[in-house]
């Protein structure tokens, strides 16, 4: 996000999903019979852990990792203030998972809004290099038959800015790309009203966490195929899709750990 200026766009949708994420936590840990004032206090604090610890790992590794690395920090803070506080942390975690994947959503509103994490082109270049294709136009077939959803980013904007540097444009308008941000918005969405549905029947606290966590994943892995900004950096995925793997493995692992010791009791 280089270059962008707070207030924007980007930021003000940034801290409106976080309170719509917080408030809705309140609301369910309300309904459950828990002490708000935790969420009021915890939440914050996780948050700012883990703004510090992705700024860490932008410095040290790549910029591009922000929001997938944010679980790796937020996630341990939330742990130990449940121990402390005397709280279950799995439970708290659950009542957070899905208003979580609301913030995603209002989010990436924000990045549309931006310019930012930009999707693929829909029209086809002959002229490209295949590591070239292979960054803007990884799935041509996928990309063509969304033509239909293509928007163009104004002159100065980052899509611009990449496909004047590869020589695709002499200036103006981008070439039409996918609205990736936008289909990612739309995924969390129904992410979340599929975890509103499985809550139901997930009995184990944390099973819950888990599966928000793991289908995000998996959906961001995919979606990320259909992403021009990330830089592919093995056999391929890009760091996003690596750390994607990543979590969908631990999340896996844990619903299966988790549904063994339900079943032995």
């Amino acid at each position: 996000l280089e270059g962008l200026r707070w207030p924007t766009s980007y930021g003000t949708m940034l801290v409106l999903g976080l309170l719509l994420a917080g408030w809705l936590t309140r609301q369910r840990v309300a309904a459950a019979g828990g002490d708000v004032s935790h969420v009021d206090f915890a939440l914050p604090l996780a948050l700012l852990v883990g703004a510090l610890g992705t700024k860490l790992m932008s410095v040290l590794f790549f910029d591009r990792l922000l929001l997938l690395s944010l679980p790796l920090f937020v996630t341990p803070t939330l742990v130990a203030y449940c121990r402390v506080a005397g709280l279950s942390a799995a439970r708290f975690l659950d009542f957070l998972a899905p208003p979580m994947l609301l913030w995603v959503a209002v989010l990436r509103v924000g990045c549309f809004l931006a310019g930012c994490c930009w999707g693929d082109v829909t029209i086809g270049h002959d002229e490209l290099t295949e590591s070239v294709r292979a960054q803007i136009d990884t799935l041509p077939a996928v990309n063509r038959s969304l033509e239909f959803l293509a928007v163009q980013f104004p002159s100065g904007s980052f899509a611009a800015g990449q496909h004047a540097s590869l020589g695709l444009i002499d200036g103006g308008p981008s070439l039409p790309v996918l609205p990736i941000q936008l289909i990612e918005s739309t995924a969390a969405v129904l992410l979340y009203a599929g975890a509103l549905r499985v809550e139901r029947s997930l009995r184990t606290p944390g099973s819950l966490a888990w599966w928000c966590l793991g289908s995000y994943a998996l959906t961001r892995f995919g979606i990320e195929f259909l992403r021009a900004d990330n830089l592919i950096v093995w056999n391929g995925l890009t760091g996003n899709q690596l750390v994607c793997l990543g979590l969908i493995g631990a999340a896996f692992m844990m619903c299966v750990l988790r549904a063994g010791v339900t079943a032995q009791r």
